[in-house]
């Protein structure tokens, strides 16, 4: 599942079955958090998997308990929560090798309203994300 517009993983779940899909949707709209502003200010990078990524310095206590309450309300179907930290970031690139700047004098001001539950469509180009059903912050 995701949070919109920008895309950032708050739970993978990988492949599962339509049960348990509409388990999961039944689940995600128990959550309930309100909405936030996350402010992506700095840049990192995840160098085996080259990835280039946005991350925030402060997490909102908005996201931190969208992650839990998500997670705790998804185990009720079977799925099993990553108990690594959770570290939120947006992937800007792939396949990226070069230096990432230590500082960056800018700030993109997220305003979170909603989550999504998305399922990844393979193409001939790559994946294709397609959001399945929409989950509104209050």
């Amino acid at each position: 599942m995701h949070a919109h517009n920008l895309h950032e993983t708050l739970h993978f779940i990988g492949q599962t079955s339509h049960e348990n899909k509409d388990c999961m949707h039944i689940a995600a709209q128990s959550v309930d958090v309100e909405q936030f502003q996350l402010e992506l200010n700095y840049l990192g990078q995840f160098s085996k998997a080259k990835i280039l990524w946005m991350g925030a310095n402060k997490i909102p206590q908005q996201l931190t308990q969208l992650h839990q309450k998500l997670g705790i309300a998804l185990e009720g179907c079977g799925f099993k929560v990553d108990t690594r930290p959770f570290m939120p970031h947006v992937t800007l690139l792939k396949k990226y090798i070069g230096q990432v700047p230590e500082r960056i004098d800018f700030s993109i001001p997220w305003q979170v309203e909603e989550f999504v539950m998305v399922e990844s469509v393979p193409s001939e180009q790559g994946v294709n994300y397609q959001v399945v059903e929409k989950y509104p912050l209050v």
